[in-house]
């Protein structure tokens, strides 16, 4: 779904933003760290992009994981337990294993760089009989705020809310069917998964698993929410 001029920003706000120069802007969004589209000549950039990558990169941190890695680190709590199930879905030799399972000593806060290529996110505000027809759509999981309950973590929301992922299809066919409109700060969080040979195996449940909620959780602006995220994320790197 084409972003709405009015929504977009262009290169050079956007590395002012940023504090990069225009040629740098360029070579992020050519990696897909920027959302943006061309239009002729020109680069209408998504503002939401460019704060979330501004918020969460670590220049000291060393590179982000790949989406690959990301997604075998989430299902592995965080590389503690990496069994033979994420071994096989995700074709993981000896040295990988071995890169996983050393993930476990690193700071939580630093998931917030580590994993920030696990998915593309776009935030909406809509009305809450849709909140619900997202959450029960085929192929939707709950993450994050909506999965508070299921991983025993005790966060008051302070409005309704609806955080979740769905392949990058399924995201596109919501977006477009509700025509939903896009908020910096809204209450229908989607988080867009590409096909990258294991994403069957990421969204193959009803809800995402602890090490996934927790990251989510990390990520958000809100400080007590993301202090509950860093909180989850000690829990299960302490086992």
């Amino acid at each position: 779904m084409s972003m709405a001029a009015a929504a977009t920003i262009t290169t050079t706000e956007a590395a002012r933003r940023l504090a990069i120069s225009t040629q740098r802007l360029r070579q992020l969004i050519i990696a897909n760290e920027i959302h943006a589209e061309r239009h002729g000549p020109m680069w209408a950039i998504d503002p939401a992009s460019v704060e979330e990558y501004s918020r969460h990169r670590r220049p000291t941190a060393g590179r982000s994981l790949s989406t690959r890695m990301v997604w075998a680190a989430l299902l592995s709590d965080l590389g503690t337990d990496v069994d033979d199930e994420v071994v096989e879905a995700f074709g993981l030799g000896r040295t990988e294993q071995a890169r996983l399972r050393a993930l476990r000593d690193r700071d939580a806060n630093e998931w917030r760089w580590l994993a920030r290529r696990r998915a593309r996110v776009q935030r909406f505000e809509t009305f809450g009989a849709y909140l619900d027809r997202v959450e029960h759509h085929d192929g939707v999981l709950r993450t994050g705020m909506s999965a508070l309950a299921d991983h025993a973590v005790e966060l008051a929301a302070h409005r309704q809310t609806l955080d979740v992922y769905a392949s990058a299809s399924t995201a596109a066919a919501l977006i477009d069917a509700m025509r939903l409109a896009p908020a910096s700060t809204g209450n229908l969080t989607i988080r867009s998964i590409d096909d990258f040979g294991a994403s069957g195996f990421v969204l193959d449940r009803d809800v995402m698993p602890r090490a996934v909620v927790a990251v989510d959780l990390l990520d958000d602006a809100d400080t007590r929410t993301s202090r509950a995220g860093s909180d989850l994320i000690e829990a299960i790197t302490r086992g």
